[in-house]
């Protein structure tokens, strides 16, 4: 069992700690947008106000999770709107990371899918699994992939799949969707399951919602399709984490942490937020000697540990 990291973590002690040897798809898109901002974020700051769309989506996804389980719309609605009580950050003015408005989708969502095809085997499901070497797949190195799936289920004729449930203030258009062909964190899903089970799984059901309800007609509100991975993608995605493995090492041995070339990581645009450290790098001394405690920034409680999530085992 590793020690319980304290925050904020001093350049020093995070300089000593090593290279890290596990990545999640958070993480490592963190890491390869921009290294200074992967190194705020190890050190362990945070914004001082949590981004409402993140208390507003785990909300979401307890509701989810309760229905899919077959506890009924009343509970379901019940334990997201108190999670969303107690964590909710929306600003004065937001009509859209609401209790009322998750109460409305919540509702709009069971009369649209009232029932399923498919069995939920189990929910809330974290993970950690070795890489490879390479050259070999038996042989496990020292690094580890992570992260968590919102469930897999049992879908008749199709077999296994992960669900993964999404939420999103973006409107659930043909190129919005399109993303999925590209996500590296549908790779990760698929590759981690195919390795724990010792089969092939069918593929990702992303099962997407819009949570800005427009006028009826104006634009769906709910979204599924199936994402599948051939043995060359998930071949390029190992390849590619191993390289951020990699790139990650470079960085601790050389402790440069250079900026993003592209200022849309710093100052946010459509369907992405401003970098919560952007200010950061405006000081006029050397990033290791600033205090983002004196600019306004916070430290989180405790570290960002997808693997240890876990829910319920199905029938």
């Amino acid at each position: 069992m590793t020690e319980e990291k304290i925050y904020p973590i001093s350049d020093l002690d995070l300089k000593q700690g090593g290279s890290p040897f596990r990545l999640d798809n958070s993480t490592r898109t963190l890491f390869e947008d921009c290294p200074r901002k992967y190194y705020w974020s190890a050190r362990g700051y945070i914004t001082p106000r949590k981004p409402a769309y993140f208390p507003w989506g785990q909300a979401w996804h307890t509701a989810l999770a309760l229905w899919h389980r077959g506890e009924g719309f009343e509970k379901a609605e019940s334990a997201a709107l108190e999670y969303l009580q107690k964590e909710n950050t929306a600003q004065i003015g937001d009509t859209v990371h609401t209790g009322e408005n998750l109460s409305e989708l919540l509702r709009r969502y069971v009369e649209y899918y009232p029932s399923e095809a498919w069995v939920v085997l189990g929910d809330e499901v974290g993970f950690e699994w070795p890489l490879p070497e390479k050259g070999s797949g038996k042989v496990h190195s020292s690094y580890s992939y992570t992260g968590s799936i919102d469930a897999y289920i049992e879908w008749p004729p199709y077999g296994k799949l992960i669900r993964e449930d999404k939420s999103t203030g973006i409107w659930l258009s043909d190129s919005y969707l399109e993303q999925f062909k590209h996500s590296s964190q549908i790779d990760g899903y698929i590759w981690y399951m195919q390795e724990f089970l010792g089969e092939e799984i069918f593929g990702v059901l992303m099962n997407t919602a819009c949570k800005k309800i427009a006028k009826a007609g104006k634009t769906p509100l709910f979204s599924r399709d199936i994402q599948r991975r051939n043995p060359e993608q998930l071949s390029e995605f190992l390849i590619g984490v191993g390289e951020s493995f990699l790139r990650l090492e470079h960085y601790w041995e050389t402790w440069s942490w250079p900026r993003t070339t592209n200022p849309i990581q710093c100052v946010g645009g459509i369907g992405r937020s401003q970098c919560p450290y952007k200010s950061l790098c405006c000081q006029p001394v050397p990033f290791t000697e600033i205090n983002p405690l004196d600019l306004g920034l916070a430290t989180r409680d405790k570290e960002w540990k997808p693997w240890e999530r876990w829910g319920q085992e199905g029938e």
